[in-house]
């Protein structure tokens, strides 16, 4: 409720400081320090999660708590290596003092209109969508009126003119035709067809299983003995799913490590089986949270190996001219798959159940298996190098 969002807006402080600081080391030849702050913000907020969101007393509040300290440690952790070895000076005050003037007086007008409009409207609660849907509305046709000529467009036809003289095709201006073009860039490869069917059908499987699970566990507490030993079943669903947040970026390091030094297919044929024996522990331990729970922490291990690998392997596999529409097509299919998988994953849960759903989903992971080695073994292209 409102209590959530409150604490979340002061996270939301610290998480911009953070993306901020981490552009600076970044930029400053230290990028392997914002990996260290991101594994001790990620163990800080278990931490935290553990201990307050298991307080029957704080219970799921705990989680917006957790997200914020583990954002006020990272951007402390930044803020020490900035001023411990700064290859240049770091001037924030006069860079930021614009943007601090603009914040506060976005804030007196957002606190202006709030409060006017909650008058207006306080007598009749109804118009308060209209309000809302009108607001939208307006965003709307500010975005498509407003970015004229397209940033990407004309990015795209710059590229396309530097080409022209090498012999290449001018890239397309219209959208419909930008959309084709990404999928024929795709058709053209075998390891882009691999990997495009690997970030879809991880995401379809990872979004569809977390969705459901806290719908099962609270079906669990009330068709089981578990509600009656005085476990707070939000807090058990809290912890779950912070743990599977966890496996989804904790380790994101690491399995682009293993995709640089492997290669692109053995990290994606392991992530593949991380998803496979997530829906086995997740499908078989049905009955335990404990087993749902370690099931959905693989669950975004085996999410995390895959997306990384399969992007990375998605954007090499095509020319450099090609990859902005292809990751359009990519990040298109993702939220059509999360969402149809969303959608289809209820209906699964009420007809067959945890177990039936996890099942399905297996079947789709081994699905992407098969194609993925039918495409390798099948490809013309030699292997990447990694």
């Amino acid at each position: 409720g409102p209590r959530l969002l409150a604490v979340m807006g002061i996270a939301s402080f610290f998480v911009c400081l953070v993306l901020l600081e981490n552009a600076i080391l970044q930029a400053s030849g230290r990028e392997k320090l914002t990996m260290l702050t991101l594994i001790t913000g990620g163990l800080v907020k278990i931490a935290v999660n553990w201990t307050l969101v298991g307080n029957h007393e704080i219970g799921v509040y705990g989680a917006p708590i957790g997200t914020l300290v583990c954002y006020i440690v990272m951007c402390a952790m930044n803020a020490f290596f900035l001023r411990r070895r700064p290859k240049e000076p770091v001037r924030v005050l006069p860079a930021l003092w614009r943007a601090a003037v603009s914040a506060a007086l976005m804030g007196a007008v957002a606190w202006g209109v709030y409060h006017g409009l909650a008058t207006v409207f306080s007598r009749g609660g109804s118009l308060s969508w209209k309000f809302n849907a009108a607001a939208m509305l307006l965003a709307l046709i500010l975005l498509t009126v407003g970015l004229r000529p397209d940033p990407l467009l004309t990015a795209q036809r710059a590229l396309g003119a530097e080409d022209a003289g090498a012999g290449s095709p001018v890239l397309p201006g219209r959208r419909g035709q930008a959309l084709a073009a990404g999928f024929a860039a795709i058709r053209s490869a075998p390891r882009a067809v691999a990997a495009l069917l690997t970030v879809i059908g991880s995401h379809a499987v990872m979004v569809s299983v977390m969705a459901m699970t806290p719908l099962h566990l609270k079906l669990l507490d009330q068709h089981s003995a578990m509600g009656h030993h005085g476990t707070d079943v939000l807090a058990i669903i809290g912890f779950t799913i912070s743990l599977h947040i966890a496996g989804m970026f904790a380790l994101s390091p690491l399995f682009g490590w293993l995709s640089d030094r492997c290669g692109r297919f053995p990290v994606i044929i392991g992530g593949q089986l991380l998803l496979l024996a997530a829906t086995a522990v997740a499908g078989f331990g049905q009955a335990d949270p404990g087993w749902v729970t370690v099931g959905l922490v693989l669950l975004g291990l085996g999410w995390s190996a895959s997306t990384i690998a399969g992007s990375t392997l998605l954007s090499e596999s095509v020319p450099s001219r090609s990859r902005v529409m292809v990751q359009g097509v990519s990040d298109t299919l993702m939220g059509l798959s999360a969402a149809a998988g969303s959608v289809l994953a209820g209906i699964a849960l009420a007809v067959w159940g945890y177990a039936g759903l996890n099942l399905i989903a297996a079947v789709l992971v081994v699905a992407v298996l098969a194609a993925v080695f039918t495409l390798v073994r099948n490809r013309r292209e030699p292997s990447p190098a990694g």
